[in-house]
């Protein structure tokens, strides 16, 4: 399923970074395109502009006023700069061209064109081609023309034109190189998208492996309290007349323990959302601790482990009363069950540089060093045997984490095996 979310997701990258890149690469192709072709058409103008205006009075004509244009004169103008002229007189046929250019090579537009192009309102500026297939743009402008070495004025028109090949062969490159960067963009995108789409999957498969975890831990914890109960139940209604006091207590144990596991099964449940209520007042820590280790008392009793209390100063925070009760029972449920007969168990509440600590410390059993990183996660057991026997579910630690953090507080666990265990929580002060 991730394998194919992953390369879906990549995919989607992928193709929207092409996207990006065919907008970004068409408009530069274009852009650049437009402003090869205008540079073209800008200077074709201007040599037609500035051969309209070498034309010169001509005092040997039947006109005085008449003025002419020599091909002396267009060459002088369009000099050095590779464009061609082609004159042609009134009806549009040909009359001289300059000698870089054979005109009978060119696919002139039709005469209509060309006097629309040089008399119209806008500067002409059309397309034409040679046989070849060479690609031309031409401005027509009407002059007065007398060939070299002759007195005859001829009015018509010139075309100054100019092949647009070296444009094109740029733009060829352009696109050459676009599309080239474009392949090696794309594919570096892909691999890029196939990375980070791993990344942004990581925390989902372990989220999600996390909780395909917890639901056959759950599982497993809830089929063992309910098998019990119906192996019992099942012997009472096969034989009701010898009802066993101890399969009714039976029953009644593993139906509290199932109760409590649902309880705090429930718990996480609410600490995966992200509105977990929390009823927060001003909560006095030493009063709590001390209320907690009464309540512990008798568990405490029946193994003859002494509950020491122990405070320093005033210690208040704003918090959840219950939930930080919960906290405490937690803790010190914790250390009574992992410590022997006749051991001890010490809570210390104390106020420093505006935090409250509250540490749970026990001469118990301890933890292996190489359990400490785990005893937070939820289902998490040291000794699973011996867990079960006591009727530990691995959820305690998980929940108390929860609830130090909702009250934007820390909770750490220090244990040497053997030694015992010291797990301190701290919270911010009221």
């Amino acid at each position: 399923m991730f394998s194919q979310a992953r390369w879906r997701l990549t995919l989607w990258f992928a193709g929207a970074f092409a996207i990006i890149l065919i907008v970004i690469g068409g408009a530069v192709y274009f852009t650049a395109r437009q402003s090869l072709l205008d540079q073209v058409k800008g200077d074709l103008q201007r040599q037609g502009d500035a051969v309209v205006a070498a034309q010169q009075f001509d005092p040997q004509g039947n006109d005085p006023n008449r003025r002419r244009v020599t091909a002396n004169s267009i060459l002088g103008v369009i000099s050095a700069s590779g464009s061609f002229y082609v004159i042609l007189d009134e009806e549009g046929k040909f009359v001289d061209s300059s000698e870089s250019i054979n005109a009978a090579n060119i696919s002139l537009p039709p005469t209509d064109t060309i006097i629309k192009d040089a008399t119209g309102p806008k500067s002409g500026f059309h397309h034409a081609s040679t046989t070849t297939g060479e690609q031309l743009r031409l401005v027509a402008r009407p002059i007065n023309y007398s060939p070299v070495g002759s007195q005859a004025v001829y009015s018509g028109y010139v075309e100054i034109g100019r092949s647009i090949e070296p444009q094109l062969k740029s733009l060829r490159r352009l696109l050459i190189i676009l599309f080239g960067g474009g392949v090696v963009g794309l594919g570096l995108a892909a691999a890029g998208g196939y990375w980070l789409a791993g990344r942004a999957l990581k925390p989902i498969r372990a989220t999600m492996e996390s909780q395909r975890a917890f639901v056959a831990d759950a599982s497993h914890e809830l089929r063992t309290p309910l098998s019990l109960i119906r192996a019992n139940a099942e012997m009472m209604q096969r034989h009701p007349e010898a009802t066993d006091p101890a399969s009714v207590e039976d029953i009644i144990k593993e139906t509290d323990r199932l109760a409590y596991l649902v309880s705090q099964l429930l718990t996480l449940a609410r600490s995966d959302s992200a509105d977990a209520p929390l009823e927060k007042t001003s909560v006095d820590v030493n009063q709590l601790a001390g209320d907690i280790a009464r309540q512990m008392k008798l568990l405490a009793d029946e193994k003859q482990i002494v509950v020491n209390v122990q405070t320093d100063g005033a210690a208040t925070v704003s918090g959840d009363e219950q939930r930080l009760g919960e906290l405490l029972l937690i803790l010190l449920d914790n250390s009574i069950k992992y410590t022997d007969s006749g051991g001890h168990v010490d809570v210390n509440v104390q106020r420093s540089n505006g935090r409250v600590q509250i540490a749970v410390s026990d001469n118990g059993v301890g933890i292996p060093r190489a359990s400490l990183p785990h005893v937070f996660d939820r289902f998490y057991r040291v000794d699973k045997a011996r867990s079960r026997e006591i009727g530990g579910s691995g959820l305690g630690l998980a929940i108390a984490r929860w609830i130090a953090e909702k009250h934007d507080g820390r909770i750490a666990i220090d244990s040497e095996e053997g030694r015992g265990t010291k797990v301190t929580v701290d919270l911010p002060a009221a």
